[in-house]
């Protein structure tokens, strides 16, 4: 019950990025999966670090969408939870350098950017960081399957953006 609950919560958080389907288009995998949160969506199973940060983000964005007050508190329990299981895969050999961890972190940075539960830019500089090290650490032959290379290709992008090269990163 509590997958299906959290599978429904990343639906929703797609859908209201891709209301008209942007999301399906002719990729480079074959499936036509342009964003690696469609990746995500279409895992048969997740890591704990990846399904907790993944279900903060979407509860963040659910519950602003819908002016709902218990679901954003909610998203910052799950943010919390997110934040443990991120740091147990990053001490494990067999998940640090996984997809799924660095889809995490990444899940997680969009939260501190949707969210910013410390009220500064510390808490998405950090998680950016700490994406950047990620991919730097995992190499480039590490990016290479749907999932891994999407989540590169998100983090390439914002991380040369003018909002990422600012003074106070």
């Amino acid at each position: 019950m509590r997958h299906a609950f959290r599978q429904q919560l990343l639906g929703e958080f797609i859908y209201s990025y891709f209301p008209d389907g942007f999301a399906v288009s002719n990729g480079p995998f074959g499936k036509g999966k342009d964003s690696w949160f469609m990746q995500v969506a279409e895992l048969p199973e997740m890591t704990a670090a990846l399904e907790v940060s993944v279900t903060a983000m979407s509860t963040a964005k659910i519950g602003r969408m819908n002016d709902d007050p218990v679901l954003v508190k909610a998203s910052l329990s799950l943010y919390v939870e997110a934040l443990w299981e991120l740091q147990k895969a990053l001490w494990d050999p067999k998940l640090m350098y996984g997809d799924e961890t660095l889809a995490a972190c990444m899940a997680l940075w969009m939260y501190e950017v949707m969210e910013c539960p410390s009220g500064t830019a510390s808490g998405w500089i950090s998680h950016f960081n700490g994406c950047q090290r990620l991919v730097q650490l995992r190499g480039p032959e590490s990016h290479n399957s749907a999932l891994g290379h999407q989540v590169f290709l998100a983090f390439r992008t914002a991380a040369v953006s003018p909002f990422c090269l600012s003074p106070l990163s």
